[in-house]
């Protein structure tokens, strides 16, 4: 994690503040798109049968 902070505020000093804004966002668009689907299928646990 301090890498990634060092390289980001590096990245804001000397090359542009949009650059690791847009890196954040593809981060967390990539998190945000596996997260639904691999919540999408329905686990066997959700509907035991009886």
């Amino acid at each position: 994690m301090f890498l990634g902070a060092l390289v980001g505020a590096l990245m804001i000093l000397y090359v542009s503040i949009v650059y690791p804004l847009v890196i954040a966002l593809v981060v967390l668009l990539a998190i945000a798109v596996t997260a639904r689907v691999l919540s999408k299928g329905s686990p066997v646990w959700v509907n035991p049968k009886v």
